[in-house]
């Protein structure tokens, strides 16, 4: 879970709230133009109401927005922090920015 205490930035909030609302509505949508749309809504709604806070590649697709409590397994569950992975993890150096967002829905 993320917390005030933990989200200090505004484009971190952003960022956010970018991802939470592409996990909830985009993940669940079938057509690649009810998924468009959605992400123009977003885009929309993200110019309107948080100007400058986000960049058009983290709305369009091109950089998947990922947050997780993944980054450092060693770290008991029930302690980890969700936040923002802003980088691949090193165990998935392999593989494409496609195929992350993917293993994030399934360890979450």
């Amino acid at each position: 879970m993320a917390t005030p205490g933990r989200i200090l930035r505004r484009e971190a909030l952003a960022r956010l709230w970018a991802h939470e609302s592409l996990r909830v509505f985009h993940d669940r949508l079938v057509s690649a133009e009810d998924k468009a749309l959605l992400r123009d809504l977003l885009s929309t709604a993200a110019a309107s109401h948080l100007p400058g806070l986000l960049q058009p590649e983290e709305l369009s697709g091109a950089r998947p927005l990922l947050f997780g409590d993944f980054h450092n397994p060693s770290i008991p569950k029930d302690e980890r922090v969700y936040e923002e992975a802003r980088t691949l993890p090193s165990d998935a150096d392999a593989l494409c920015w496609d195929t992350v967002p993917e293993c994030v829905r399934l360890s979450a």
